[in-house]
């Protein structure tokens, strides 16, 4: 039996899989086998995420990854937010085709994040989550516990350490309008080694890239984005 081309989407803090779904009946229509795992500690209750650490939402894409390896012939990643910053780890361990990040947390704007430092002093605490306000109103949490906030800090940190592994192509989103995180883009393109580095600055679109009147444009571009790769066209 002939295998599939596959793609692993990953969605963002505080997110669902639903955050997803455009994209995903997107690239379903055109042919791809999609799956979106849900990280641990979300799609229940906030308080969940107590318990979970940022070293779980790496093997929860690792086992996503594992098993859609065994079924596919090539393999591309794809996340939003926080779920951008797990596709380029796990870009860094393994030979995926290319992964695509939409407006990853690399840099995070809001003030409370300020504190996430020091947030392991005071884990119980409920702190907004926090949209664009462009953003539309989507499934997943309004507030989650500061201790979350922290394991995102640790996740970002980490993040940083690993893009110098990174040699295939990439895709960078980022919107215009983000009110979540600043553009990424420059300090991506010098820090990831790949010589393969595709961008796309969509100027009037907010943080959820996935569910905004721009989508349509976003989804075109990471379809050319996954033929070129898949033609061997390097850009």
């Amino acid at each position: 039996m002939d295998k599939k081309i596959g793609i692993l989407l990953i969605h963002g803090y505080g997110g669902t899989c639903e955050n997803m779904r455009p994209l995903k009946d997107f690239l379903e229509d055109k042919g791809f086998y999609v799956y979106c795992p849900t990280l641990r500690g979300h799609n229940a209750k906030p308080e969940d995420l107590l318990y979970v650490k940022y070293t779980d939402w790496i093997q929860d894409v690792e086992t996503a990854y594992q098993n859609m390896e065994a079924e596919c012939s090539n393999l591309f990643v794809c996340g939003l937010s926080m779920g951008g910053l797990l596709a380029l780890i796990l870009a860094s361990r393994h030979k995926v085709e290319s992964v695509i990040t939409l407006a990853p947390s690399i840099f995070v704007k809001r003030f409370i994040f300020k504190f996430a430092p020091i947030a392991f002093l005071f884990p119980k605490i409920m702190t907004p989550v926090g949209k664009s306000p462009d953003d539309p109103d989507i499934e997943g949490y309004k507030l989650v516990p500061a201790i979350s906030g922290y394991n995102l800090y640790l996740l970002i940190k980490y993040t940083k350490g690993i893009l110098g592994d990174i040699k295939m192509p990439v895709l960078i989103i980022q919107g215009g309008k983000d009110g979540m995180v600043l553009s990424p883009i420059p300090y991506l393109k010098k820090h990831i080694s790949s010589p393969h580095i595709k961008d796309l600055y969509v100027k009037n679109a907010p943080h959820i890239l996935t569910m905004v009147k721009e989508s349509p444009l976003i989804f075109e571009k990471i379809y050319n984005f996954m033929q070129e790769c898949e033609n061997g066209k390097h850009f």
